[in-house]
């Protein structure tokens, strides 16, 4: 990591107002605010992990997960694993972890091994600040901490929030020392600062026609003598003494926490906790301590193993199904970052192997997922870039970003800015139209520009590498619920992302749902007939033509939230909740739909007045799941139900760990079957859990066994005897996505045992040494090649009346680009997820076709990797479909066949790549058997399941 210093030289001339106003009041009796504050607010503390401050001596947290604790694989303890761990990283700079630099210096080194393993012998590091027993050693480590924080750092672009002065400076300092657990993404501030975990406060300093804030650290051993505080200039980081500019004649110094990166509390300035008083002579008096202030060094608290804490997570429906999260990375920036993991009983060790996904950002977190129709997963990500985008001030602004992701390679496309300024995106959305076109909208909030641009919901059409600019939907003020702290990791949860929600059938045709979050009115007159009125309605707004409609008002009473999500039948649905009351987030769940008449009466879900936090994802076939929060006594816990145009069925309460609360449940379907994953939050954990509906298909009335009448029943909702819209999970067991008479005869000839089971999880399933999918049911497709000279391809999915299942893939454009070689980074791929149960080698087997010579050949790989012996498959024919295992290796007139190995039982990604555009992929068989040849249209394709 580079280190960048910066020379700040301020004047606070006689007679003048320093130009760093800061909010706190120090005539305040010393503790009146702290005390009024009670810090157990349920099981979680405000922000998560926030320095109370209330003692100035150890460390804000006993964990191990901070800059210089030397315990490099987190179990708690550091040890010679730790050491052996610490000599690898010596001379590669791209495996360190802030926790091997023990010395301090910046880079992990041959002296930070030798002093980790002299700790696992009992010798004790510099940055073990509980245990330190001297002001020197204390003083050192600071010195060090300074030289490597870079909070004071930013660019002109900051300008635009109307300036970065030292309240801004003192409150980075304050997050990026600590052990701050708090989300500032959102901010101007960089956010999850839990580098060094150190002991620090703000300190407001107030002195005639002069106010300023600075930071401080108790480095010796009384905190009533200003002689055993390191006070410190954040704009440069240097030490500062009482005579400095920074600390001037009778100053009032005011040593606290800051209220509003602390708890979300506006009525509390600040949490003072030491206050000193700095005469004219600079003769300062013994320091007064709120109550509670710990003032004698107490016993080191053991630490504990570090946990990562696993924020706002996100399906990603692809097979088996992906979980898109947000988490620090753990490296020397501890930057939020965005996280890739596969959903499987080890969630929990996924994630621990997950890889960040954006890494050159200060920091970046999730705000949307979506799989368009044709496979492409696409992001919006809030960001602060660190390296500038063009000539401009916006290195370091935080913006909104788009982006494709790979969700086999775990990579994304180059991040695109949407908006050329600095834009604090608050919540956002990106929808697939109909046609392909894509489209982000994003709700601005008052912090944006400084009024430059009316905050509110805003649309843009989003390409490959551009942006269209940005038009607004619908303007609306916010700012009187919600500021920086009032953020998911407080105590309360984040509800921007469900203020709105929208829909994009094509270009002249969306529809945007939204709630202006609590607007106060009041009658105005003696105190006994004052009268408060909140209100927020749910409004619609459409688009007709190329212009926005007038809201309409489609409830008006306390809306909380709203999510909105269309069917496979074209009907829009949303899920919204009201409060109860003006003190509650949680009361009554509804549901409506619009099949383009009108929206619905509304339908109630849960009427239990303790339902918060809804989410909605379309059913195959028809009708939506929807999944929530349910206060339930003590527990939050969620709650999912599937619902169709008329009716709901009976809400399930889930199981959530002991000790732990479910937080925002998000719901998806995977292979038609509702999967549910939360936020799981516990006194010391902050993690991820999954709910995956068991697959009890064939069972349609639900009798505990699969018999004839399931058969029937299935039969019956077929012909429209029984349009159950709840059948579809249990009934449709070949996984086509509707239920027809082929899953009549299957659930039959179960019955009666011809077959020996059937399960849909989103996989095929090989069988007998053989396995056959229809090219148009992959489970991903990456467009690739933009920065080729024949530009981006992509596969499409295209009819044809000859294909087996009267579609194909098709490798657009045709414009004569090869990829022989390059093609794993840059020809287009389409994926498939295959269960496989018999290892060994499989010949593989294409049916396709190509218009001319040069547009008949595609390369087979596994796990997003070339496979040099499935590589270069042509000879199909011209003009009409035909099969092929040929490759080009091999002597001119014996070509070699195409294969590839599974070494082992399990689930594997099949690839297959463009090499040639213009050729058209219809199916692909993977059969053990040498002497095996299809014809036709080919066997029929394979089962999918777990």
């Amino acid at each position: 990591m580079r280190h960048r210093y910066i020379s700040t030289v301020i004047f606070a001339l006689p007679g003048l107002l320093h130009g760093c106003a800061d909010p706190s009041t120090p005539s305040e009796a010393p503790g009146a605010a702290a005390v009024a504050q009670n810090l157990d607010i349920g099981p979680y503390l405000p922000c998560d992990r926030a320095f109370d401050g209330f003692d100035p001596y150890g460390q804000p947290a006993p964990t191990t997960d901070y800059h210089g604790s030397g315990d490099l694989d987190l179990d708690g303890e550091v040890t010679q694993e730790d050491a052996a761990l610490a000599d690898a990283m010596v001379g590669h700079p791209e495996d360190w972890v802030s926790r091997a630099d023990v010395d301090g210096n910046g880079v992990v080194g041959a002296s930070d091994r030798d002093l980790i393993s002299a700790a696992a012998s009992g010798a004790t590091l510099s940055g073990w600040w509980d245990r330190l027993q001297t002001r020197e050693q204390r003083e050192y480590w600071l010195t060090q901490v300074l030289a490597l924080d870079q909070g004071y750092y930013y660019k002109a672009s900051y300008e635009q929030m109307g300036g970065y002065v030292c309240n801004h400076h003192a409150r980075q300092m304050y997050a990026q020392l600590s052990y701050y657990g708090c989300d500032l993404t959102h901010s101007y501030f960089n956010g999850n600062g839990t580098r060094f975990n150190l002991p620090i406060y703000m300190v407001s300093v107030n002195a005639p026609n002069f106010l300023h804030a600075i930071n401080a650290v108790l480095v010796g051993d009384d905190p009533l003598s200003i002689e055993d505080w390191a006070f410190i200039e954040p704009q440069g980081n240097a030490i500062v003494v009482p005579g400095d500019w920074s600390i001037p004649p009778q100053a009032t110094l005011s040593i606290r926490v800051p209220s509003n990166l602390f708890v979300d509390d506006s009525s509390v300035a600040a949490f003072e906790r030491v206050r000193f008083e700095v005469a004219a002579d600079l003769s300062v008096s013994r320091g007064v301590a709120a109550p509670g202030v710990v003032l004698s060094r107490p016993e080191p608290r053991s630490p504990v193993p570090g946990s990562r804490t696993v924020r706002n997570p996100r399906f990603v429906p692809v097979g088996a199904g992906r979980v898109l999260y947000d988490a620090m990375r753990d490296d020397l920036s501890r930057a939020t970052d965005l996280h890739l993991a596969s959903l499987s009983p080890t969630l929990e060790a996924q994630t621990a192997q997950a890889t960040p996904l954006v890494g050159d950002t200060n920091d970046s977190r999730l705000l949307e997922a979506t799989r368009g129709p044709d496979g492409t997963v696409h992001l919006l990500f809030s960001g602060k870039p660190v390296e500038p985008y063009g000539d401009n001030d916006l290195a370091e602004a935080p913006g909104l970003f788009y982006a494709r992701l790979d969700p086999i390679a775990a990579t994304l496309s180059e991040p695109l800015r949407i908006g050329a300024s600095f834009l604090f995106a608050e919540a956002a959305r990106i929808r697939v139209a109909d046609d392909g076109a894509v489209y982000a909208f994003w709700l601005e909030s008052y912090r944006t520009h400084s009024g430059a641009r009316p905050q509110g919901i805003y649309w843009a059409r989003v390409f490959a590498d551009s942006a269209g600019p940005p038009e607004l939907v619908q303007s609306f003020d916010i700012s009187s619920e919600y500021n920086i702290a009032g953020l998911e990791s407080t105590g309360t949860r984040d509800r921007m992302p469900y203020l709105f929600d929208a829909d994009v059938r094509s270009a002249t045709d969306a529809t945007v749902l939204y709630t202006r979050g609590r607007t106060f009115e009041y009658s105005p007159g003696p105190p006994e007939e004052m009268s408060w009125n909140i209100t927020s309605p749910l409004n619609a707004a459409t688009l007709d033509g190329a212009t926005w409609s007038e809201p309409v008002v489609l409830d008006s009473g306390n809306v909380a939230g709203v999510q909105m999500a269309r069917d496979a039948t074209g009907r829009r649905y949303a899920a919204y909740w009201k409060r109860a009351d003006t003190e509650d987030e949680r009361g009554t769940l509804s549901l409506t739909s619009n099949d383009g008449s009108g929206w619905s009466a509304p339908t109630t879900v849960d009427a239990s007045d303790k339902a918060a936090y809804a989410s909605i994802a379309a059913k195959p076939g028809g009708g939506v799941f929807l999944a929530w929060e349910r206060q339930v006594g003590e527990r939050v816990l969620p709650v999912l139900a599937e619902c169709g145009a008329a009716s709901c069925g009976a809400g399930q309460l889930l199981d959530v760990r002991a000790g732990a609360d479910a937080w925002q449940p998000r719901v998806a379907p995977l292979a038609g079957l509702p999967t549910v994953i939360w936020s799981s939050r516990s006194a010391d954990a902050v993690l991820m859990e999954l709910y995956q509906k068991p697959a009890n298909l064939g069972d349609v009335n639900a009798s505990g066994t699969v018999d004839i009448v399931d058969a029937l029943l299935v039969a019956q909702h077929y012909v429209g005897l029984h349009p159950d819209p709840f059948v579809l999970a249990a009934a449709d067991v070949n996984c086509s996505g509707t239920v027809d008479i082929v899953d009549a005869l299957l659930v039959a000839q179960y019955y009666v045992g011809l077959i020996p089971a059937f399960d849909c999880n989103g996989v095929f399933l090989e069988s007998g040494g053989q396995v056959v999918m229809e090219a148009e049911h992959f489970d991903v497709n990456t467009a690739q090649g933009k920065d080729t000279p024949l530009g981006e391809h992509r596969w499409t999915l295209t009819a044809d009346a000859s294909a087996s299942g009267g579609q194909l893939m098709a490798a657009t454009p045709n414009n004569n680009a090869l990829h022989n070689a390059d093609y794993v980074a840059n020809a287009p791929r389409l994926d498939y997820q295959v269960k496989f149960a018999t290892p060994g080698t499989y010949y593989v087997w294409l049916r396709g076709t190509g218009g001319t010579a040069d547009d008949d050949s595609c390369h087979v790989g596994l796990e997003g990797a070339a496979v040099d012996t499935a590589d270069r498959i042509s000879q199909f024919g011209l003009g009409s479909l035909g099969w092929s295992k040929t490759t080009m290796d091999g002597p001119q007139y014996a070509r070699l066949p195409a294969t590839v190995t599974i070494d082992q039982a399990g689930i594997v990604t099949v690839n297959v790549w463009m090499r040639e555009d213009g050729f058209k992929l219809d199916k692909i068989v993977l059969t053990t058997n040498p002497n095996y040849t299809p014809s036709g249209a080919g066997p029929g394709e394979s089962a999918q399941g777990r």
